[in-house]
C-alpha cells in the first residue's frame, strides 16, 4: 500500500511538473502544459491543457508543419470532454505569435 500511494505521488508530479510547461506570451496569465505528443513527423498532433482563471481546459491539435497550418481535433473543460468533442471541418493558417504558434512550437521543429 505505501509503495502504491508513492507511485501515484509520483505520478502526479510528473503529470503536472514544469517539464511539461511552456510559455504561451500571447496568453501570459495562463500556464500551458504538453499532455501528450502524436502524430506524423509531416502532421504532429498534440493535446494540450490550458491552466488560466477562467479554469482548467484541454485540446488536442494537428499540425502541417511544412504548410504551417492547424486544425483543432478537439477541445473541452477534461479531457473526456476534448475526445467526444468535434474536430474542425478543415485546416487553418497559423498565426504568428497566436497561441497556435506557440503551441505549434513545441510540435514543428
Amino acid at each position: 500500500m505505501k509503495y502504491f500511494l508513492l507511485s501515484i505521488f509520483l505520478f502526479g508530479l510528473v503529470g503536472c511538473s514544469d517539464a511539461g510547461d511552456f510559455p504561451v506570451p500571447s496568453d501570459y496569465k495562463a500556464k500551458y502544459y504538453v499532455i501528450e505528443k502524436g502524430g506524423s513527423r509531416n502532421e504532429p498532433t498534440i493535446t494540450t491543457k490550458r491552466v488560466g482563471s477562467s479554469g482548467e481546459g484541454y485540446s488536442k491539435r494537428i499540425y502541417n508543419c511544412a504548410q504551417n497550418t492547424v486544425k483543432y481535433l478537439g477541445s473541452g473543460s477534461t479531457l473526456r470532454e476534448m475526445k467526444i468533442s468535434k474536430s474542425d471541418v478543415k485546416m487553418s493558417p497559423v498565426i504568428y505569435k497566436s497561441i497556435a504558434y506557440y503551441v505549434g512550437q513545441q510540435v514543428c521543429k
